[in-house]
């Protein structure tokens, strides 16, 4: 679908199309059902085909699976939005597609798409409902970390994990 657009006008038409809610509604209303949106979502996402390795996505592309996956997991109550466009993790363990999130970081050359990815995985590690206790936060935070480590030990762009553990240490 979005490797096939002939122009970026109608990838951008078609990005857009696919997150926008509907208009006339009191409350956050889309295009497609929920279950229609996880579907797309996971469907997209998961396929490296069609993502081409994650090696070509462009920031409008990873703005539109951003919003998928905000979509998604507030929709499964796994993500706050306090109305202020600040997402905050109630259940991390159950997000949908955060693997991909770091896939994207990892093998997409450009740089803005790195720094995009970078900040999402940072706040997704470091914002939480009050739901989540301390216990539950180091946990995931000793993930963060752990996950770094796994990329830094096997030689994985190194300077980008750096940055990206920097930036969490930082926030």
């Amino acid at each position: 679908m979005i490797k096939k657009a002939v122009t970026s006008v109608e990838q951008s038409i078609f990005l857009t199309w696919l997150t926008k809610s509907k208009e006339g509604s009191s409350k956050r209303a889309y295009n497609f059902s929920d279950s229609m949106l996880k579907t797309i979502f996971l469907s997209i996402i998961s396929d490296k085909v069609l993502m081409d390795e994650y090696v070509t996505i462009n920031p409008e592309v990873y703005n539109c699976i951003q919003s998928l996956f905000e979509i998604v997991n507030i929709n499964e109550d796994l993500l706050e939005n306090n109305g202020k466009n600040v997402k905050k993790v109630l259940k991390y363990d159950g997000l949908f597609g955060m693997e991909y999130f770091w896939s994207i970081l990892i093998k997409c050359p450009n740089e803005i798409v790195q720094k995009l990815c970078r900040n999402f995985l940072i706040n997704i590690h470091l914002k939480f409902g009050n739901n989540v206790s301390t216990e539950q936060r180091l946990k995931i935070w000793q993930s963060f970390i752990n996950k770094c480590l796994d990329f830094l030990n096997s030689n994985v762009s190194i300077p980008l994990i750096i940055s990206l553990v920097k930036g969490f240490f930082e926030k």
